[in-house]
């Protein structure tokens, strides 16, 4: 049964001797004590007090206020054409920063990436006092969030170094770390993810702070994992879900319980594993978490596969295959993948320079490491000499949006390699890799100019097929196929046998790269399900 959206609270007229002041200092209290309701009446009345009085500055606080509190209330449609009105009142510069702040935060609840991004810019470049940079901090925070949640790890360590050198308000300032101590785990610098972590646990006051003591311990238990601690680690997440529990972070429960299935599928526990990741599964169920969905599906996948439980596995494998779509879909209305977040993200870069946040990235290990990534890798696979993996995040969008443009096909095939890890034990390495390197000649042979293949990763190839349609696809993978079951691998080692799986998919108006790539995953995995040596596409919507 539909349920009936909940309309906001009405904004009652004020009796005529009270004046927006007062009221407005009782709706912050009220806001403060999570009486979100009452904020919301008392906001009201302000400001028919403040219209009253002509008093523009207080009828932008108030309908600050209105705004934060519909919001609150889990209406962040209704608290956005309030937040816009308030932008139209004359305010000063800290009301101002604080209503684009909350717009932000409206835009991400309506799953609008791209418009929370342009309200937060807006604060970076408030000509803000000394005394209120934490309301620039805490745009750098959000601005992190969304790039750490599209897994762009170099934006998101810029926005959350700054945050940490602008924030004053102790809350903040813990944040901050734990999201930098989150995108160096992310980054592989464990070493400064645990400074950043000491950081934020000075700065704790717990009980107040407890929901991030929780995301503190996660960290300290994924960074003990990578570390072989396998004993800290299941302490550490298991404190973390105590603690989620605690302060009803359902979210943060379903995390930990994830990370404690993975910690028991790799000690080897299958039922401890099996049961911990069904209850984050369970909880994930009820959020509106398409990632962490997405991350849990995927791990019970390869639970029930390893089992030889096909069924099951393919079952969670395709619930995976869901929820990582609704993910990466999102990018189509307000993801960080569009040409008006370039744009955005090109003032956001501006704006941080202004505030002479280049020099710290040209300082930092980070941006160093990146320069140096690029000065190195290119564009070019240094083992088979085809593309590589960045050529694919450089050149993929352009060729779709060519394909949708001009309204011609657009194919993706995945290729990878049956049983070679196999290979690699059995024959050597060195083997491993020669047989890649004959595979991407093989492969070659068959392109024309404006094909793109490219090493995905590991055993991993990537084909891209412009103008090609579905049955041209086909075509073209089953000729690679023959092709490498055809060659005389004996020539590189007695014995060795090799072939491939292929998956198909095309291009539908609307694709970006994610959703492509996860359509030819799905079908690669299709043909690895039906007995691998084949070619399969992607099912039909």
């Amino acid at each position: 049964m539909a349920t009936r959206a909940v309309d906001p609270p009405p904004i009652p007229s004020p009796p005529p001797d009270q004046e927006a002041g007062p009221l407005l200092e009782d709706a912050d209290a009220a806001f403060a004590i999570g009486d979100y309701a009452r904020s919301a009446m008392l906001a009201g009345r302000a400001l028919g007090a403040a219209g009253r009085n002509k008093a523009e500055s207080e009828q932008a606080r108030a309908l600050l206020f209105h705004g934060r509190a519909l919001l609150a209330l889990g209406q962040p449609g209704a608290a956005i054409p309030v937040l816009n009105k308030a932008l139209r009142c004359h305010a000063d510069a800290v009301t101002g920063a604080s209503v684009h702040l909350v717009l932000g935060r409206c835009h991400i609840a309506v799953d609008d990436a791209g418009a929370a991004l342009a309200q937060w810019s807006r604060v970076m470049d408030s000509d803000l006092p000394a005394e209120a940079l934490d309301l620039s901090a805490e745009a750098c925070v959000h601005i992190g969030e969304v790039y750490l949640k599209y897994r762009d790890a170099d934006n998101a360590f810029q926005y959350y170094d700054l945050a940490c050198e602008l924030a004053q308000d102790d809350e903040l300032c813990v944040r901050a770390h734990v999201g930098l101590a989150g995108t160096l785990i992310g980054m592989n610098r464990p070493l400064m993810a645990r400074a950043a972590l000491r950081v934020a646990e000075e700065r704790l006051q717990l009980p107040h702070h407890m929901a991030w003591q929780g995301q503190i311990q996660h960290h300290l238990g994924t960074l003990s994992m990578a570390s072989g601690d396998l004993g800290l680690a299941e302490a550490h997440f298991r404190t973390a879900l105590a603690l989620h529990m605690d302060t009803c972070n359902s979210a943060g429960q379903a995390q930990a319980l994830l990370a404690l299935g993975q910690l028991a599928e790799r000690q080897g526990d299958s039922a401890t594993a099996e049961r911990d990741l069904l209850r984050a599964a369970m909880l994930a169920d009820t959020l509106s978490t398409p990632r962490l969905n997405s991350d849990i599906h995927f791990a019970l996948s390869q639970l029930y596969e390893v089992r030889g439980d096909m069924t099951h596995a393919t079952a969670h494998y395709l619930e995976y295959h869901t929820h990582y779509q609704r993910a990466n879909g999102r990018d189509r209305r307000g993801g960080v993948s569009n040409r008006r977040l370039a744009a955005i993200e090109m003032r956001l870069k501006l704006l941080t320079s202004e505030i002479e946040l280049s020099q710290l990235r040209q300082e930092s290990d980070a941006g160093r490491e990146r320069m140096l990534q690029l000065e190195q890798a290119a564009y070019r696979d240094a083992l088979t000499g085809v593309h590589n993996r960045r050529a694919l995040t450089d050149y993929l969008p352009d060729l779709l949006s060519a394909a949708e443009q001009t309204h011609t096909p657009l194919s993706m095939l995945l290729i990878d390699f049956d049983h070679f890890k196999q290979v690699n034990d059995e024959f050597s390495h060195a083997i491993g890799d020669a047989v890649l390197r004959e595979a991407a000649r093989l492969f070659s042979q068959t392109l024309t100019p404006e094909d793109l293949l490219l090493r995905y990763g590991g055993e991993e190839f990537a084909l891209v097929l412009p103008h090609a349609d579905q049955q041209q696809a086909v075509d073209t993978a089953e000729a690679l196929r023959l092709r490498v079951a055809a060659f005389d691998w004996e020539l590189l080692a007695p014995g060795l046998v090799v072939t491939i799986s292929v998956g198909c998919a095309q291009f539908h108006p609307g694709d970006n790269t994610e959703i492509l790539l996860s359509r030819a995953d799905l079908a690669l995995y299709l043909a690895k399900r039906s007995g691998r040596d084949r070619v399969a596409v992607e099912p039909a919507p």
